[in-house]
């Protein structure tokens, strides 16, 4: 078998893609491009459990963070109401 065709006849199919080359050209597109669109999907997912386990954890941070500074602000304001009535 000759790999290339070097004649100076013109072969009809040489430098031309037929409709099934061109299909399955298109196939192996549409496949790559749906893998990536689908691990996009999947990473979002995966990234929405954890930004909402994150934001979980904010919001527990940010109350317990609220309680101290309604411990801190209700201590202090005993503490003054102590001091002011002993006077």
């Amino acid at each position: 078998m000759v790999a290339f065709n070097l004649s100076l006849r013109t072969n009809r199919r040489s430098g031309q893609m037929n409709g099934s080359g061109l299909l399955i050209i298109a196939i192996a597109a549409l496949a790559a491009y749906m893998g990536m669109s689908w691990e996009r999907a999947r990473r979002a997912i995966f990234d929405v459990r954890v930004s909402r386990k994150r934001v979980q954890n904010l919001r527990q941070t940010a109350m317990r963070e609220r309680f101290h500074a309604i411990l801190i602000v209700t201590g202090s304001l005993f503490v003054i109401f102590m001091i002011a009535r002993n006077r």
